[in-house]
Formats: structure tokens, sequence, C-alpha cells
């Protein structure tokens, strides 16, 4: 399932670094209309400062190994594999106001 989630990531990290590093250049260079350029130039900058948090969100979610536990997500009574630990018994809660 890791592996299946780290394909998915780069599959939608690799066309918004294609789109922003080719197709924004150049945008940026052959405008639909020349007199309107200088509106262009904010716009294509506000879209490159976009792609920051979404690559730091692409590179978070590609760090996770197995933080994830599916079977509990999805309902499953069962281990998937053996590096699944098994739940313990829930603890009393120490109150701060007695």
């Amino acid at each position: 399932m890791i592996r299946l989630l780290k394909i998915a990531l780069v599959l939608l990290g690799v066309p918004v670094f294609i789109l922003s590093v080719l197709g924004l250049f150049w945008l940026a260079n052959n405008p639909a209309n020349p007199s309107y350029a200088y509106m262009l130039y904010p716009i294509l900058v506000g879209i490159y400062l976009s792609t920051i948090p979404f690559y730091i969100a692409l590179y978070q979610a590609f760090n996770v190994k197995v933080g994830l536990n599916f079977p509990v997500l999805v309902g499953l009574d069962f281990p998937v594999s053996s590096h699944y630990s098994k739940p313990t018994a829930p603890t009393r809660r120490r109150s701060f106001m007695r």
C-alpha cells in the first residue's frame, strides 16, 4: 500500500513540475496579449509560490512509512502483515483537577 501511495505521489508531482518549469516559462515569454503582459508576471509569481507548499506536502506524504494503519482505517480486525502492533489495554487518565 505504501508503494502505491508513493507511485500516486510521483504521478501527482511530475506533471506539476513539468508544467511549472516548461509551461509557465513559455507563457511568460509568449503572452496571449502583449498589452496585458504586466498583469501576467504577478500571476506567474503567485503560481510559482503556490507550488512550494504543494511540494512540501508531497515530500511529507512521501516520507510516510508505516504511519498508516490500513486495517484500522477500513475497519478490518485482522492484521495485513506482521509489522502491525496489537492494540494495548487502555490506560487510566489522570486528572489535573483533584
